[in-house]
């Protein structure tokens, strides 16, 4: 059966102007209030009389730029004429829509998708232009690998949408809402709904948990639905329209954004672009007090725009210091900011930049650095930024990591060692097996001797170079068996050099144990903090009708 709908996101009070029936309204059903206020979250206000402090909510919207925000077209445009920008304003920074927001930034210009459909809500979008730059951090825009990551991974609870609409109670909420929503593919939203294309993305709770229905609602139009995978978060649908009765069981549409990268890179006449950075090489090693020299590369991945006075922001802990060849690179505080006078055409990519960091400190010292393409433009894609560890040692780097397969009546155990470091040799290494309860070897590899421990001789390890030993085991238990590598140099960092498996899971022999561990790379006293804080720096709404 196909359903009516509402457009999701209309909300107004006495002086923005009370929407007529016939106009969409909108709300987050089921979900809970927000507990820090995202930086990109945008409330879309109206006052008919263009002050701002008599303006009431009309939508949401997302900051995808600093002086861009992306809505519904719907929220904006009433029978077929657009609203006056004077009229509108967004709020940014805040959880309560009465309370005072961070920023309240007015709109310069209205920008309706050329295509847009009011009747059966096809490309509704639209770019609101601010009168002035928001400080607030942007939302990035999810591209077609995101969707593609989406499309294939597990649908439940995979989309989170936000929102002031209305709730349970039928009101729009004071404090703002967020709800995780199910990915619901194009073929099973077909089932609900005529006329959808390729623009278009579908979410709803579709196995509800203990009857707790979830949905986005009337006053939600225009708001955020989000792809979150890791520490990263991506803007993927803007809310658009749903079911008249809100929770009912029928997914929500949402305008999907990867498909309208063209029109935004375009809409916001070169101001936003997707730039992305190559270096050579994931981990960085030297002596302490030398200087690693590293080429990075940057590419102009827009579809539209060209990008302007390209360079580079290095983003690491204090003392270390970073200059280019051909960059001008000043510090600023917890990053280096190198800055470029080259200009690149979509799909150009410049020549190499040379990059030397060094560190201040004395002794091992372990971290991160984030190399970020910057450019005159707003970069909208920043998943193109590359993390390096970057070490300064005169130890190698041994990383361990370990397997188990059953096979044949025996249980075989595999440790596998890596000297990670570029520099320096490790000199006699060895792994150590120390069996648990209940089980023992069933027969030694070559240079291993069994006592407290079973020890393998590795013989010294070339930089880079990577040796493995098998030890296999009988016996019966859910004891572990943990292993820990070492060498006549020293380990820098430490902690990675240590796992541990348990022989009783282990699975038939195309099966990898998923219980090989060990824990992070870093050090000790000022170089573990060090690391500790790089790592820290680097974490239906519906036009209802």
């Amino acid at each position: 059966m196909r359903h009516s709908f509402i457009v999701i996101g209309l909300l107004v009070n006495l002086y923005a102007g009370v929407a007529a029936a016939a106009e969409a309204t909108p709300r987050i059903i089921g979900g809970e209030d927000v507990r820090s206020a995202p930086s990109w979250m945008v409330e879309v206000k109206r006052s008919l009389s263009g002050n701002a402090n008599y303006a009431g909510t009309r939508c949401g919207g997302a900051l995808v730029a600093p002086r861009w925000v992306l809505t519904a077209a719907h929220c904006v445009r009433t029978n077929g004429v657009d609203f006056e920008a004077g009229t509108l304003f967004v709020a940014l920074g805040h959880l309560n829509r009465y309370a005072t927001p961070a920023e309240t930034i007015a709109v310069r210009a209205v920008h309706v998708h050329d295509g847009y459909r009011s009747d059966i809500y096809q490309n509704d979008l639209a770019l609101l232009e601010l009168e002035a730059p928001s400080a607030q951090a942007a939302l990035d825009l999810a591209k077609n690998a995101e969707m593609e990551r989406l499309r294939r991974g597990n649908p439940d609870e995979a989309l989170r949408a936000l929102g002031w609409g209305q709730t349970e109670n039928t009101s729009m909420s004071t404090l703002l809402q967020q709800v995780d929503l199910d990915y619901v593919s194009p073929s099973q939203c077909a089932r609900h709904w005529n006329n959808l294309g390729s623009g278009q993305l579908c979410a709803g709770e579709m196995n509800p948990v203990a009857g707790v229905d979830q949905d986005t609602c009337r006053g939600d139009s225009g708001g955020p639905l989000v792809y979150r995978d890791g520490d990263r978060t991506w803007l993927a649908g803007v809310t658009s329209y749903g079911s008249r009765q809100c929770a009912s069981g029928v997914p929500a549409v949402y305008t999907r954004v990867s498909a309208y990268l063209n029109w935004i890179e375009r809409t916001s006449g070169g101001a936003m672009v997707d730039l992305e950075s190559e270096t050579a090489g994931g981990a960085l090693y030297a002596g302490p007090g030398q200087t690693l020299t590293l080429e990075t590369r940057i590419s102009n991945r827009s579809l539209v725009n060209a990008a302007r006075g390209v360079g580079l922001r290095i983003d690491h802990q204090g003392g270390l210091n970073v200059w280019a060849d051909d960059l001008n690179c000043r510090e600023q505080t917890g990053y280096s900011l190198c800055q470029g006078w080259n200009n690149l055409d979509t799909g150009a990519s410049g020549d190499a930049h040379r990059l030397h960091l060094t560190h201040t400190g004395a002794g091992a010292v372990a971290g991160l650095a984030r190399i970020v393409p910057i450019s005159d433009e707003h970069d909208y894609y920043t998943a193109n930024e590359e993390r390096l560890s970057v070490v300064f040692s005169d130890q190698p780097d041994l990383k361990l990591e370990a397997t188990t397969v059953r096979a044949g009546g025996a249980v075989r155990v595999t440790a596998t060692v890596t000297n990670q470091a570029t520099h320096r040799d490790a000199p006699r290494a060895w792994v150590d097996f120390q069996l648990p309860a209940g089980w023992d070897w069933q027969s030694l590899p070559a240079g291993c001797v069994a006592g407290a421990t079973v020890r393998c001789d590795l013989g010294d390890l070339a930089r880079g170079a990577t040796t493995s030993r098998t030890l296999a085991m009988q016996g019966a238990g859910d004891g572990r068996v943990f292993m820990s590598a070492g060498n006549a140099a020293g380990d820098f960092p430490a902690g990675d050099a240590n796992a541990f498996v348990t022989p009783a899971r282990a699975g038939a022999e195309s099966a990898r144990s998923e219980e090989s561990g060990g824990g992070g790379g870093g050090g000790g006293g000022a170089a573990g903090l060090w690391l500790a804080l790089v790592l820290a720096g680097l974490g239906a709404l519906r036009r209802r009708r």
